[in-house]
């Protein structure tokens, strides 16, 4: 057998192993899910399409063998499809904006299916797992209120479902991209110039479309315009804290970048206290980010326009 061959035996081996690990991993630590699709993403620009499909297949078999069923699921589905769009989009050269389009909403479909497929094929109840979450956080803080208002709560959950389905597509779009750019850059494999995201702005045409959903949803209440409107807000607050990290970026150094890694991932071992810092951030850090983005889609705040970028 030539080395050439032998070499690409072994990439295959390697990438089948870890599409299976990473994406066993992501079940116990959920922050590692949204990086599911990278291995299979490099096994495409790799070992191309046909080699990383049979890869996916093998990887899905033996967690449908040693795990169960939804990890078979999530290494066909979440794993697999989304790398494959993810890296083929990249493979046929498209441009930075259309292959984050393009993986975010195979994310977000990959996830609707997974989710469909386990609560009406395998009898997964979701809600009602939500549900026995919210009565034990009550019963261990002892609140009669927070028990009274869980079933407020799920009903909210129920009726803004497609917008946390969106986020969780969004971050999974974005943050497996800036992984496998990572990954890439130290392959010394060559990539399109990715949509960078201190640089993303949003179009100021969605201020007009945000404005008439907002008066259609005061005018007909209801589920669509709810999540439409919600949806233009979460752009907008992408659009925020792409401003946010634009300011870090240019004040903030080498050092201090790690400073915050390593404080991120000490926020992950210790879930309790970044529940805590989530929490401060969902409270006060984004809501000032919407504005931040409304701002900067009006007034161009970095003059991404002007410097050729946004």
């Amino acid at each position: 057998m030539q080395p050439e061959q032998t070499k690409k035996i072994q990439e295959a081996v390697l990438f089948t192993g870890a599409i299976l690990v990473i994406t066993v991993l992501g079940i116990y630590i959920p922050f590692l899910a949204f990086f599911w699709p990278v291995p299979v993403a490099l096994s495409v620009l790799r070992q191309g399409g046909r080699s990383t499909i049979g890869g996916i297949v093998i990887a899905a078999l033996a967690a449908g063998l040693l795990w169960d069923n939804q990890v078979f699921l999530a290494v066909i589905l979440v794993s697999g499809l989304v790398g494959l769009i993810m890296g083929g989009s990249i493979a046929e050269g498209f441009s930075g904006k259309r292959i984050l389009y393009y993986s975010v909403a195979a994310a977000v479909l990959s996830q609707a299916i997974f989710l469909a497929v386990n609560q009406l094929v395998l009898d997964v109840n979701y809600w009602e797992l939500i549900e026995q979450v919210m009565q034990e956080a009550a019963a261990f803080y002892d609140d009669p209120t927070l028990q009274e208002a869980i079933p407020s709560a799920l009903q909210i959950f129920r009726a803004i479902f497609p917008t946390l389905l969106f986020i969780s597509g969004a971050l999974t779009g974005v943050f497996s991209l800036s992984a496998l750019r990572f990954v890439a850059s130290k392959w010394q494999m060559e990539l399109p110039d990715i949509l960078n995201f201190r640089s993303w702005r949003v179009d100021p045409r969605l201020i007009v479309v945000l404005l008439v959903t907002l008066g259609l949803s005061l005018l007909f209440p209801g589920v669509i315009l709810l999540n439409l409107f919600l949806g233009i807000i979460v752009l907008f607050c992408g659009g925020g804290l792409s401003v946010i990290a634009y300011w870090i970026g240019k004040r903030v150094n080498q050092v201090s970048r790690r400073v915050l890694l390593i404080a991120a991932v000490f926020l992950l071992i210790f879930p309790v206290l970044g529940a805590i810092v989530v929490g401060f951030i969902a409270m006060f850090i984004l809501p000032l980010a919407t504005v931040l983005g409304l701002l900067d889609s009006w007034r161009d705040l970095r003059n991404l326009n002007r410097a050729g970028g946004g």
